[in-house]
């Protein structure tokens, strides 16, 4: 998948005639992928989400060679990193990026730092778990999750965190209330970067409840779930550390 120097590559698996005609003949070699366009896809997003999760990896082994605390981080990734090699592209990028509104215009995440602090927080949450990491369910409806917790990403840059805790609520309320969470024993953790104000206390959780998903009113749902909110920050510089 090499379209070095070029400025288009064709994807087909048969370089049609009009292709041929309208490139140079010297490039055709160069600027041809003979691929489907769903493998072509998917072996993009894998390297979009390959390149992500190293850069994560690096970050996290500079900030271990310097601080012992954060050999949990180094754990905890690992073991993120043996269940998403496993998983497909989408899933990884679509839960990673479930709970994001973007400031930017180009709409960038996971490439950028609040993306890769918010993973590494994750990664130091379940390092301390010391539990092997599941990660279950189709695109949209996956979920990230050790044995004693499940993990997402609300990013909403700038604004303060009781309104990010407000839509993170509604969010993972229409979650839960889709059956998205297996496990409602367990708490849903949500990292949070680049909010503004003081965090709630992480030892006294607020609940969610799950209605249906006909309309009812959530606050009247059978099952409810504790839900706590974490800085990504707090979890890259040691604050979340014993």
């Amino acid at each position: 998948m090499d379209c070095a120097g070029t400025n288009v590559c064709v994807v087909d698996l048969e370089l049609s005639d009009l292709w041929e005609k309208a490139l140079a003949p010297e490039i055709v070699q160069n600027v041809h992928i003979g691929r489907r366009a769903d493998e072509f896809l998917d072996e993009l997003l894998r390297a979009v989400v390959r390149d992500a999760l190293n850069d994560v990896q690096l970050r996290i082994r500079q900030l271990a060679n310097q601080d012992d605390w954060a050999a949990t981080s180094v754990a905890g990734f690992a073991e993120l990193r043996r269940r998403f090699d496993a998983s497909t592209a989408d899933r990884v990028l679509r839960w990673w990026r479930d709970g994001v509104v973007s400031s930017t215009a180009d709409g960038r995440f996971v490439t950028e730092i609040p993306g890769q602090q918010s993973l590494m927080t994750v990664a130091y949450l379940a390092g301390r778990d010391e539990d092997e990491i599941e990660v279950r369910g189709t695109s949209g409806r996956q979920t990230v999750a050790s044995g004693k917790q499940y993990f997402e990403i609300m990013a909403r840059p700038g604004e303060h965190i009781n309104q990010v805790q407000r839509v993170a609520r509604a969010h993972l309320e229409r979650r839960l209330a889709a059956g998205v969470y297996s496990d409602v024993t367990r708490p849903i953790t949500v990292v949070v970067p680049e909010a503004v104000g003081r965090f709630p206390s992480g030892v006294a959780p607020l609940d969610i409840a799950a209605g249906d998903e006909t309309g009812a009113d959530i606050a009247s749902g059978v099952e409810s779930v504790q839900l706590r909110f974490v800085g990504a920050e707090a979890g890259v510089q040691g604050r979340l550390a014993p």
